[in-house]
C-alpha cells in the first residue's frame, strides 16, 4: 500500500514504493482507505502497471512519477 511504507524522508518513501511498482509486475498499489472500499464492496481506485518498469525515475523526475500513483484507474 502507498501510504504503509516507512522510511525516514519522503524521497526514500517515494523511491521505495516506485522501486516496488516497477520491479513486481502486476503489482497493484492500494492507499488504506481504497483498500477498505475494495473490501466492503465499494467503489474504489488502484494503480496497476501495465507493463515492467513502467514507472522509471531519476531524481529529478520523482515527484512527477510518483504522481501517477494518484490518478489510479476505477475499479
Amino acid at each position: 500500500m502507498e501510504d504503509m511504507c516507512g522510511t525516514t524522508t519522503e524521497g526514500a518513501h517515494m523511491a521505495a514504493v516506485l522501486m516496488m511498482a516497477n520491479w513486481i509486475y502486476d503489482l497493484e498499489i492500494y492507499e488504506t482507505a481504497e483498500l477498505c472500499k475494495k473490501m466492503n464492496g465499494e467503489t474504489y481506485h488502484v494503480w496497476s502497471s501495465d507493463e515492467p518498469d513502467e514507472l522509471q525515475f531519476s531524481p529529478d523526475n520523482m515527484r512527477e512519477i510518483f504522481s501517477k500513483l494518484s490518478s489510479p484507474k476505477e475499479n
